[in-house]
């Protein structure tokens, strides 16, 4: 997450500013460590439908699957 914050550094320029940087893993271990393991589970789960409502189609590293 951290590479892909740097790779994608200008077009996340577009959003909110973040005033203490790019968050590094170490801070992504953080949110994670507290995150309900059982909510984000559901979240998760529940993610690639609510995109393919959306948009049609969703992408998963790279692969896009689209709604039949």
């Amino acid at each position: 997450m951290e590479n892909l914050g740097i790779v994608k550094q200008e077009w996340l320029r577009t959003f909110p500013a973040l005033p203490n940087g790019i968050p590094d893993r170490d801070t992504f271990r953080r949110v994670f460590e507290k995150a309900n393991p059982q909510e984000l589970s559901e979240v998760l789960r529940d993610w690639p439908d609510f995109h393919r409502e959306v948009r049609n189609a969703v992408s998963i590293d790279g692969i896009v699957h689209e709604r039949n």
